[in-house]
């Protein structure tokens, strides 16, 4: 392990075994020889969190509070990088992040983040989610990320 890596919490639980494939993947993708070379993680894995695409669509509670008294968890656990494996979760990051007051990787942005690595900036590429209704006003809007592929 490098020094000065700190450690990774993990806002998860949400589904547990989108938690359980992150740190799978966490793992294999870690280059130990040993179990102590490889990186240190906390994870709060609190599946009662409200279900976020109902919350999304307006038709449940929102999670933010549930996600950010895990997130704390993690705060208070010694964490000093935080991953959300949950991909509707973060429809609340830009209210999550600041809440916890610590770096949080974001899903897209690291994979656009591959993407341009990989492909170039402004090289043809695309993604096609499924479009989602509009967010009832309660969810913060995301920030636009495709601009990070553009020319």
């Amino acid at each position: 392990m490098s020094e000065g890596l700190g450690v990774v919490g993990v806002l998860g639980g949400m589904g547990p075994l989108a938690t359980i494939d992150f740190m799978r993947k966490m793992i294999e993708a870690t280059p130990a020889t040993t179990d102590q070379e490889h990186v240190p993680v906390v994870v709060s894995s609190i599946p009662q969190v409200a279900d976020r695409t109902a919350a999304f669509r307006g038709e449940g509670d929102s999670p933010l509070a549930a996600m950010v008294a895990s997130g704390r968890r993690l705060v208070d656990a010694g964490a000093g990088l935080v991953v959300m494996p949950c991909n509707t979760a973060h429809l609340w990051w830009e209210a999550l992040a600041p809440a916890l007051g610590l770096p949080m990787l974001h899903l897209v942005d690291a994979a656009l983040a591959e993407c341009v690595q990989r492909i170039g900036r402004g090289a043809p590429s695309a993604c096609w989610p499924p479009t989602p209704p509009s967010p009832p006003a309660s969810i913060p809007t995301a920030r636009p990320r495709a601009a990070a592929c553009s020319g």
